[in-house]
């Protein structure tokens, strides 16, 4: 049913808007895996979560740019963004977490690593209204267009899992990337890279799962998962997101590829990978 609050006629389903919503999964978790796995060397991790929040402030820019042109009215847009009582709408949830991630950056930035008390507390609230931004996707579809998909049980928890192996990939790279790091902490690449590799199974798992979540009926739910799997989502399903976003990147870290380049190609192919199964999520009916 459209969301009552924040209806198609001023946030349409436009080519835009799905890329607003894909865009959400690696703002919101590059800054969730940044917490999560750090340098043990206190200025490798100052660097690495520097490099982290930028590019993390970068795409919530980007995602909020294309928000705002998707919209049929901006100011409206921007009104239900700040209106404290429209807390009945998916959409306008997830547009207030995305304003208050663009805040919560921005204080990143200012106070690393001058202010590391202050610092560690923004750190963990930005840490929680990530994971909370990379799951509201799936409920605004649910909620605001005929997306059947994102109205299954399981959608909220795969949303979260793509966004973890997009923030994996971009700590992998920038582990590789940023000067210092390896230098400062030797074994932290092995580490990114265990988290990478965690990080694919439990995609590679719960996407599994969520094809079984619907059973062997007639019911729209599983139409719209041949579609997906058969259909017309097919030749972007299996070629990206299964074969060039969890099988090759997986088994590149399986067998240990540790130069720069192999890095860069496996975070390159799992952000891939995550991107073209979001937006299948959104735009497979």
């Amino acid at each position: 049913m459209p969301d009552a609050t924040l209806p198609d006629a001023l946030f349409p389903w436009t080519t835009l808007t799905a890329v607003f919503l894909v865009v959400l999964g690696p703002a919101a978790g590059i800054p969730v895996v940044a917490r999560l796995v750090r340098p043990r060397d206190q200025l490798a991790a100052e660097l690495l979560d520097q490099r982290s929040t930028v590019i993390a402030l970068a795409l919530a820019v980007l995602a909020t740019a294309a928000a705002l042109f998707a919209a049929t009215s901006p100011t409206e847009l921007l009104r239900a963004t700040f209106d404290a009582s429209a807390l009945a709408s998916p959409a306008s949830i997830t547009a207030k977490l995305l304003a208050l991630e663009l805040v919560l950056l921005v204080l990143r930035l200012v106070l690393s690593p001058k202010h590391r008390a202050a610092d560690g507390v923004v750190a963990l609230a930005l840490a929680a209204n990530s994971a909370a931004l990379a799951v509201a996707p799936g409920f605004v579809i649910a909620r605001s267009w005929p997306s059947l998909l994102t109205d299954t049980a399981g959608a909220a928890a795969l949303m979260l899992s793509t966004a973890l192996v997009v923030g994996a990939a971009a700590k992998l790279a920038l582990t590789h990337l940023v000067p210092g790091i390896i230098e400062h902490d030797g074994r932290f690449p092995e580490r990114a890279t265990r988290v990478m590799i965690a990080a694919l199974v439990a995609e590679l798992i719960l996407t599994v799962a969520f094809s079984q979540v619907p059973r062997l009926d007639r019911s729209p739910h599983t139409l719209a998962l041949y579609r997906l799997y058969g259909g017309a989502g097919a030749p972007i399903f299996w070629p990206f997101v299964v074969v060039i976003g969890v099988i090759a990147p997986g088994i590149a870290l399986w067998f240990r590829a540790k130069t720069k380049n192999a890095a860069l190609a496996i975070a390159a192919a799992a952000v891939i990978g995550v991107c073209a199964l979001r937006w299948l999520l959104f735009t497979v009916h």
